[in-house]
């Protein structure tokens, strides 16, 4: 049983009245003040500052609320944002390498193109053949089959 409990044997210190039973619990209560006496001006006041800190609260928790739903969107939006930012890192790494492949393929072609007779080579080489007019040749079969027919005639 506790201590506030226990019966206590009347003695010379209980019999003196409740001055000794009221020292007696002081220390139960020690470091709290007594309540004045409200007053009906005091009473609604209080309720009313209890109405505005309720009302208060009910804000800060609406704000609390409001603001972890705008954490949770945030973090949301941050985890999309971040795939699709991979996503283009490896779009723009492929379109890299297709963009070295290229420039490889062009310099391949380039080189084989100095290789290559130039426009105004062509037009020498086609005065040529237009002055030659190698179609007028004849060929080594229409000469020994011309040999063969004058051969022929003149025996």
């Amino acid at each position: 049983m506790s201590p506030l409990f226990k019966k206590t044997p009347k003695t010379a210190d209980t019999a003196r009245g409740p001055e000794k039973a009221e020292s007696r619990f002081k220390n139960i209560f020690a470091g709290k003040e007594k309540m004045p006496a409200i007053g009906h001006g005091t009473e609604t006041l209080l309720g009313d500052i209890g109405r505005r800190l309720r009302v208060l609260e009910d804000r800060y928790n609406s704000l609390r609320k409001q603001f972890q739903f705008t954490d949770q969107i945030m973090l949301k939006n941050k985890k999309e944002i971040n795939t699709e930012i991979k996503a283009m890192d490896l779009t723009l790494s492929e379109i890299n390498k297709e963009i070295i492949e290229l420039k490889d393929k062009a310099a391949r072609m380039s080189s084989e193109l100095k290789g290559c007779a130039r426009l105004s080579e062509l037009k020498i080489i086609e005065k040529y053949i237009d002055l030659w007019k190698p179609v007028n040749f004849l060929t080594r079969d229409q000469a020994i089959k011309m040999i063969k027919e004058y051969a022929k005639k003149n025996k």
